[in-house]
């Protein structure tokens, strides 16, 4: 049986956006750590650095 991981469910920026202002929310350094790590390993997270803006 495979876990639960909400990572294999952020799949755009959009969905990094929205996730990360819910763990914002938490207001726990802890779940914020948590969140940037399940962030950081997500699809979204690499479209997010694709669809930047050149400089």
């Amino acid at each position: 049986m495979k876990l639960f991981d909400p990572a294999e469910y952020i799949n755009s920026a959009e969905d990094v956006v929205h996730f990360l202002k819910e763990t914002l929310q938490e207001n726990d350094p802890v779940a914020l750590a948590e969140g940037l790590d399940i962030i950081f390993r997500s699809e979204g997270f690499s479209k997010l650095s694709e669809d930047k803006a050149p400089l």
